[in-house]
């Protein structure tokens, strides 16, 4: 076998222990994706008196300030050591590549208003776990980034000049063009799809 696909292989065996994991300790009832759960106070704390970078190497911007997402449900990209998804880097998503994560098992289209989630159409910016995006990548999906909104963390994950190479030039803040009469999601902090999710 070769040796790449095995290591592959092997991270994605891990990432599925740290996902069953992950649910064997969840409260009963928690929901699965885009739910509501309280991080540690400590670990909320400490993640917000650490200064977020970019992948530019500047203060890390807002993805979406009316569709709240990323880990905290804050509308940042920002992460800590929690969030095994690593909801790092802030997308405009694309027809293609919304198809393309439903298919893979994260449905970002349909509305799940239990979650007060009004699901995404094209355009929209939302953070996306650093390894679906380097498989939209692989896959040639990719949809483009705002680098400013994407944080420093996704390097671990992706190499940056891949990255780099998916920069819009569209403002860090962008705002959701969905036309659902659900409002904005807002979880509490620490709130985050599970790892490999979106």
């Amino acid at each position: 076998m070769n040796p790449a696909l095995a290591v592959l292989k092997l991270l994605l065996l891990l990432s599925m222990c740290q996902e069953w994991l992950r649910h064997a300790h969840a409260a009963p009832g928690a929901a699965h994706n885009h739910t509501s759960t309280n991080a540690s106070p400590v670990l909320k704390s400490t993640n917000m008196q650490a200064a977020a970078l970019n992948i530019l190497g500047t203060a890390l911007q807002t993805c979406n300030d009316r569709l709240q997402t990323g880990w905290y449900r804050d509308g940042t990209c920002r992460t800590d050591a929690a969030d095994a998804g690593m909801h790092s880097v802030c997308a405009i998503v694309t027809d293609e590549f919304l198809q393309y994560s439903k298919s893979a098992g994260n449905n970002l289209i349909t509305p799940a208003p239990q979650f007060r989630f009004p699901g995404l159409v094209a355009g929209d910016a939302w953070c996306v776990c650093a390894g679906r995006w380097l498989q939209a990548y692989r896959a040639g999906v990719t949809p483009p980034l705002q680098a400013a909104a994407t944080e420093m963390s996704a390097v671990n994950t992706v190499p940056l000049e891949v990255l780099r190479a998916f920069e819009t030039a569209e403002a860090s803040t962008s705002t959701s063009t969905s036309t659902s009469t659900m409002g904005t999601v807002a979880p509490a902090a620490g709130a985050a799809a599970s790892a490999g999710e979106l």
